[in-house]
């Protein structure tokens, strides 16, 4: 399986809802909850990785999750979990919903 540091675990994380498939949604959440602001090497990797797909619509990159990156998630579930609560102790109730 993968290895993924923590940014990209973020990433993948948020790219299984809905509401942050789009870059820019990405980004912005990123930026702010997370403090992460090099979004494009994340999705390059994730790309790379075969864990998300990129489509482009109106020059605004959407993105998906692959088989592959959905069964990565829900594999690693407890630990991701357990590592973004260590990491933003401040961001549990975002985390948990996230993650449902």
């Amino acid at each position: 399986m993968t290895t993924l540091d923590l940014n990209s675990i973020i990433a993948l994380v948020l790219i299984k809802k809905e509401n942050f498939r789009d870059s820019y949604s990405l980004t912005k959440v990123l930026a702010w909850k997370f403090g992460i602001i090099t979004v494009s090497d994340i999705i390059i990797e994730l790309e790379d990785s075969a864990l998300i797909s990129r489509v482009i619509n109106n020059g605004i990159s959407k993105y998906n999750l692959t088989s592959t990156g959905l069964e990565y998630v829900e594999a690693n579930k407890g630990e991701i979990t357990f590592l973004l609560l260590k990491k933003f102790k401040d961001e549990q109730g975002f985390i948990e919903s996230l993650l449902k």
